[in-house]
């Protein structure tokens, strides 16, 4: 009797620690494996592309291939949902929300997909989030996206050349970027495509070729601008303003809205832009002005002025690019602007062409123009050689840089003095001299001040042979 009761209390202890060992083990969430399924089919392919995982990549980047039809669903969910998905084509636009084995797009039909959004339904989305990213034609990858986002540009002609997903474990927050998928491997910038177009009274709108807007060298002045975005996937706008003709700096303009003196045939002469918000910390925005008779300005950048201001010149033509944050430029950020009725008393303009022409002479092989017209050395020969009376008759100012302009090549020199305390003039001759030294056994034959830029850089154009 005696053994029998110290059986049962035993039994009774036992039971109790099993209840309480259940009653304080608290469910952790696993982390999910082979739970997505994503499959694609690529324009022109005869079979489908497969992959499988928590976190997957299905077709290949870069290969210029775009998807026509996806689909993706979850398999063995460790609770119960379905993963929702829709996509936006080219030439149907959004299909409806699809789920399970069903597939969203057109097979066959060369009809590609340009963005796609999916959404976790169901209890496992009180525990799990996800995230999808997407290759896009001549772009690379997107950022991660999270549940329902866009990824991908809507009505780019940009294509879906390849798919990536992840599950990550949100315990229904959404986590923060940081807790994100690593994107180390791949381009983490997302560059929005850029749309804008140009305003003349006698040619109406001008949408940009995607290189450029405008007719230059025409002398079709600018008189207003539209720029705005697509697939932009950043906090942040595209802002900008327009020196206009009689009314100088006009108010910031916002995405899409018209800049410029509407309706009042006033040429528009300088134009500055710049991003917002997130989209700034993420994308440069570069741009540049040709200025009838001067030619194409250098590259300006984040809000420079790029143009000219109060020169009268006629602005008829405009660049504008998205570059992400620390890459490489389309060109040199220099000489963007070039201003007239304000020149800060800097430099002798005169006394350094003077200088240099001097200086010039001096190195022995590289030509000079003087009173009596335009005399070279010819890089082998001493002896000077006076250009054809027929082509420059006197030596008119103008004759010559129309002269000039029509034989020989030229650049534009801009000379940043802000760092300079003592003798301008010179440093602005050693860095004229080293821009015509740097174009080798070359004849050069004349420096033309052009003004400042609007920071007050003095801006020259050299014009030097063709060799």
């Amino acid at each position: 009797m005696h053994k029998k009761c110290i059986g049962i209390i035993l039994l009774i202890l036992a039971c109790l620690l099993a209840f309480t060992g259940c009653s304080e083990k608290k469910e952790e969430p696993v982390e999910a494996y082979n739970c997505v399924s994503c499959r694609i089919l690529k324009a022109s392919a005869d079979k489908w592309t497969e992959a499988s995982g928590d976190s997957i990549v299905c077709g290949e980047s870069g290969d210029g291939v775009g998807i026509e039809c996806m689909g993706v669903e979850l398999i063995n969910p460790i609770k119960p949902g379905a993963i929702e998905f829709m996509t936006c084509s080219q030439f149907s636009g959004w299909g409806d929300w699809t789920t399970g084995s069903d597939t969203s797009g057109r097979p066959g039909s060369g009809n590609l997909i340009e963005a796609l959004r999916m959404r976790l339904t169901g209890s496992i989305a009180d525990t799990y989030s996800i995230f999808y990213r997407v290759s896009i034609t001549d772009m690379g990858w997107s950022k991660w996206i999270a549940g329902s986002g866009e990824a991908g540009i809507e009505g780019s002609g940009k294509t879906i050349e390849a798919i990536a997903v992840k599950l990550v474990l949100s315990e229904g927050i959404v986590p923060d970027e940081s807790e994100a998928p690593d994107e180390s491997a791949t381009q983490e910038i997302f560059v929005p495509l850029l749309q804008y177009s140009v305003y003349n009274h006698e040619l109406g709108w001008q949408e940009s070729d995607g290189m450029t807007a405008g007719n230059a060298g025409s002398g079709k002045q600018l008189e207003c601008f539209m720029i705005n975005m697509a697939g932009n996937i950043y906090q942040g706008s595209v802002v900008y303003r327009t020196y206009a003709e009689s009314y100088g700096w006009l108010g910031w303009m916002t995405d899409g809205q018209i800049s410029g003196a509407e309706g009042e045939v006033k040429r528009a002469e300088g134009i500055q832009i710049k991003l917002t918000d997130e989209l700034a910390e993420k994308i440069d925005v570069y741009y540049r002005a040709y200025v009838n008779g001067i030619g194409w300005l250098g590259w300006a950048k984040n809000g420079q002025p790029a143009g000219t201001k109060g020169l009268s010149g006629i602005m008829d033509s405009i660049q504008i690019v998205f570059r992400a944050k620390d890459t490489e430029p389309p060109g040199e950020v220099v000489y963007a602007s070039i201003s007239g009725s304000e020149d800060p008393d800097v430099i002798d303009p005169e006394a350094v062409i003077k200088a240099q022409r001097d200086r010039m002479t001096e190195v022995g092989r590289y030509a000079v123009e003087d009173t009596e017209g335009f005399r070279y050395r010819n890089g082998t020969e001493e002896s000077t050689v006076a250009a054809p009376e027929s082509e420059v008759a006197e030596t008119d100012v103008q004759e010559i840089i129309d002269y000039c302009a029509k034989n020989f090549d030229s650049g534009l020199v801009q000379v940043d003095l802000s760092e300079v305390d003592d003798e301008p003039e010179e440093y602005c001759v050693q860095e004229l001299l080293k821009f015509y030294l740097n174009k080798g056994p070359k004849t050069i034959f004349y420096t033309e001040f052009i003004g400042y830029t609007m920071d007050n850089s003095p801006v020259f154009r050299c014009y030097y042979s063709r060799g």
